[in-house]
């Protein structure tokens, strides 16, 4: 249901003139007109406010517009909490020449956060393999790649005094956005949570660190299996890592409170994989463009790609799966006509067939963005 519109204080005013001479059937003579349009106004002021209290009130009805302390309530009755941020636990070889790493040893990673080893793990042969150890400072900000090299942060005698990465146990994650909890109560509110239903499956990935779109299907194929698409925030074009998907699997299947596997139903194979990106070139045909109006223009229709993205059944609300020229073209008219500019045409080249595209449609895991945005002056 649309919101809606508030009047104006003026609108609220004239209608009370007017309800007025309604009433007394006549135009309200002059002198005592004075007097109305002063009372008006003091009336059309607390109407008003009235106004904005009924639809602050009408407004936390919906997931998608209350305020997000009553957004957590409207969650809570359905099962869903925000996202806290998440430490990420990585797994080291440590060298030394002692018996064992110890709990609690200290190193610092080339980011400058320091990692603390939450298990004792024996050395053998000089080496201690997959020493967990945790970021002291949750976040994204925490992750490491394989191979970095952290140090220790006091001598140890028993230690070379330095750690490799090798593997990520738990990805670091920032605190879930406000716009992405709205999307995830959004979506629970739209749809019934069926275990091994489309927005089961999406809800539950959508919990998986960094992850921010979740795309099931039933594979074609494979009888029994569902690929699940992920994107992340985190990753160049948001294409996740092989750990980053491992780790999905994981949120797709075990509760993270209980560690039961009560989310993947009995004989679904999950088949992780990470969302393409297919590239396209637009050059926009314009009068009356400038520099600063160019560049403008070109951040406008690169997010508008970025907001596009496959129809699922039972989980998109609305269709944003197609790339036309037509729409590109209205995104970046939208921003030429306010400095006086046209926007005469564009064209889209699918880079990877050079071939021109006017209306081009995202299967599967399929995400697109534009690689080159090019003007041409139209006189």
């Amino acid at each position: 249901m649309a919101i809606p519109q508030i009047p104006t204080i003026e609108q609220i005013k004239n209608r009370i003139i007017s309800d007025i001479e309604s009433k007394i059937n006549q135009t309200v003579p002059a002198l005592p007109l004075s007097l109305v349009k002063v009372l008006a106004s003091a009336i059309a002021g607390m109407i008003f406010l009235l106004y904005q209290a009924i639809m602050w009130v009408y407004k936390q009805i919906f997931p998608a517009s209350a305020d997000f302390a009553n957004l957590v309530l409207l969650g809570a009755i359905v099962g869903i909490t925000p996202v806290s941020a998440v430490s990420a636990v990585i797994l080291c070889a440590v060298t030394g020449s002692g018996s064992q790493v110890d709990q609690g040893t200290l190193f610092i990673g080339s980011n400058n956060i320091t990692y603390r080893v939450t298990t004792n793990t024996t050395i053998t042969g000089g080496t201690a393999t997959d020493v967990p150890m945790i970021a002291l400072t949750s976040g994204d900000i925490g992750n490491l790649a394989n191979g970095e090299v952290l140090t220790i942060t006091s001598t140890d005698l028993n230690l070379d005094g330095t750690a490799t990465v090798t593997s990520t146990q738990t990805s670091g994650a920032d605190k879930e956005s406000d716009a992405s909890f709205s999307a995830r109560v959004s979506l629970r509110y739209r749809t019934r949570y069926i275990t091994g239903s489309p927005a089961a499956y999406a809800l539950n990935g959508l919990e998986t660190p960094n992850f921010i779109w979740i795309g099931p299907y039933a594979s074609i194929t494979l009888p029994g299996t569902v690929e699940v698409y992920g994107r992340v925030d985190n990753q160049t074009d948001g294409i996740p890592t092989s750990g980053q998907l491992a780790e999905l699997v994981t949120y797709l299947s075990f509760d993270p409170t209980t560690g039961k596997e009560t989310r993947r139903p009995i004989g679904d194979t999950i088949l992780p994989l990470p969302i393409s990106v297919r590239a396209f070139e637009i050059e926009i045909y314009i009068n009356g463009g400038s520099p600063s109006l160019n560049s403008q223009i070109e951040t406008a229709v690169k997010t508008y790609a970025t907001t596009l993205e496959p129809y699922i059944q039972g989980i998109s609300d609305t269709r944003k799966n197609v790339l036309t020229n037509t729409d590109a073209a209205s995104v970046a008219d939208d921003i030429a006509v306010g400095s006086s500019a046209k926007v005469t045409q564009v064209v889209i080249t699918d880079v990877l067939t050079g071939l021109p595209e006017n209306n081009y449609t995202l299967w599967g895991g399929e995400f697109v963005k534009f690689s080159v945005v090019s003007f041409v002056a139209v006189i």
